[in-house]
């Protein structure tokens, strides 16, 4: 659903004046202005007064915010459960029961006026797709990346099956690209920017390319724009690459609550050694969660890394965790998270003294206290197998569609995965 003119309905909140608007005559005896008894869009605090008009109401029928997101709305009362999703001015409703969505739509039809769009295809650019009879929810984002791909020129071009070639890993300082003028660099912002909507909506497969390209965004080079454009050409390959939900077990989703996988790649940038981390997390077969990131220290050994990485990995794993069963009313539970260090679990697990491992920061030991509440389980997985390898390195092609595969991503057309669309080669 979709609230008309959302700002307009909270009254203003204290003593704010604006100017005469343009074709109404003031009285004589000016200058006048206007003391606005209601909010309009352009006032700074418009936004604020609207959610706080919005919460209010909500809270008026009966629904309690969630303390884990404050746009999550869950019903008080009743043996079905509704939940509600507030995005500033749109609306999604979330119950078995068709009658309770109905009764509550009728509530806000009666506060508000509203639009209701009827059942959901698209959200904030994200694009939904349903197979009912199977249980099978596609979301993806075909038609935003068309768009960014005709915007860029490359409707139809050269295609790639991976992000980048992979023993390219990219200098900052580097005397074979040239820097670019401030057209090419504006060209690279904009392409970054894009690219970083996609991570954002339905694309964990290319969260650690665009990270990487994104520390160059101040004075980008020749280099940096042709690696921009290679990722585009791997989009135009895999356009209609959808993550697929599903309620069928496959061995890496045996139960039905999310699952984590942690990763890191020692000392992996090669301008300050840093490493890199990321982890994603799963339900449904689907990713619902995911992050690449660069440590903010150097560390000394892979088991740092890996430790430093699941740190950051438990604090996303609890705050998933609480969220699930708070949607669900469920009963807590430890998060699993895979690992795929023995050294880094260990460490997690123990709390012994090691000469090698003093040095490590206080907020960094979250893991092992996270492990000794029974907040989260570490579990080893090889890392033939680690999901969450994608998020830190560039990848050769079949391990590259191994871990996408993991994340739950199939062509969202027919169904299946690209290891199968790969014999066929390039799509026409």
């Amino acid at each position: 659903m979709d609230v008309v003119t959302a700002f307009l309905n909270p009254e203003v909140d204290g003593d704010v004046h604006m100017a005469m608007p343009d074709g109404v005559e003031a009285p004589a005896g000016g200058p006048w202005v206007c003391k606005l008894r209601k909010s309009l869009y352009g006032l700074k605090q418009a936004p604020r007064l609207w959610y706080e008009h919005i919460d209010n109401f909500l809270r008026s029928l009966g629904l309690l915010r969630s303390e884990y997101n404050p746009n999550v709305y869950i019903s008080a009362a009743g043996l079905i459960p509704l939940i509600l999703l507030l995005y500033v001015d749109d609306i999604l409703l979330f119950s078995e029961s068709a009658e309770r969505v109905s009764q509550l739509k009728k509530l806000l039809h009666a506060k508000y006026k509203m639009t209701d769009l009827g059942p959901i295809r698209q959200f904030l650019g994200l694009e939904i797709e349903r197979d009912r009879e199977n249980q099978i929810l596609y979301v993806h984002q075909s038609r935003y990346l068309h768009n960014v791909l005709a915007t860029f020129g490359l409707s139809k071009c050269n295609s790639h099956w991976t992000l980048q070639p992979t023993s390219n890993r990219i200098r900052q300082l580097d005397d074979t690209g040239k820097p670019l003028d401030e057209n090419g660099k504006q060209k690279y912002q904009s392409i970054i920017g894009s690219l970083n909507w996609l991570v954002q909506g339905t694309r964990p497969d290319i969260a650690f390319t665009v990270s990487m390209l994104r520390k160059f965004l101040s004075a980008p080079s020749s280099e940096h724009l042709a690696a921009a454009t290679y990722t585009l050409r791997y989009l135009w390959n895999t356009s209609d690459l959808a993550i697929q939900y599903s309620t069928e077990r496959r061995p890496e989703q045996p139960t039905d609550r999310p699952i984590g996988f942690t990763d890191s790649d020692f000392a992996g940038d090669l301008n300050d050694r840093k490493s890199t981390s990321g982890y994603v997390f799963t339900l449904g077969n689907g990713a619902i969660s995911w992050r690449a990131h660069k440590q903010p220290l150097v560390a000394f050994s892979t088991v740092e890394a890996e430790y430093i990485g699941a740190s950051d990995a438990a604090k996303e794993a609890i705050w998933i965790s609480s969220l699930f069963t708070r949607l669900l009313s469920l009963d807590t539970y430890p998060q699993e998270i895979f690992v795929d260090n023995q050294g880094a679990i260990q460490l997690a697990k123990n709390a012994k003294f090691h000469e090698r491992t003093k040095h490590i920061g206080v907020r960094y030991h979250f893991v092992r206290d996270a492990c000794e509440r029974n907040a989260i389980h570490t579990t080893y997985l090889p890392t033939s197998e680690m999901t969450a390898g994608i998020m830190m390195k560039s990848l050769p092609r079949e391990t590259h569609w191994n871990h996408v595969n993991g994340m739950g991503m199939v062509r969202w057309a027919a169904g299946e995965t690209y290891g199968k669309r790969m014999a066929l080669g390039p799509m026409n």
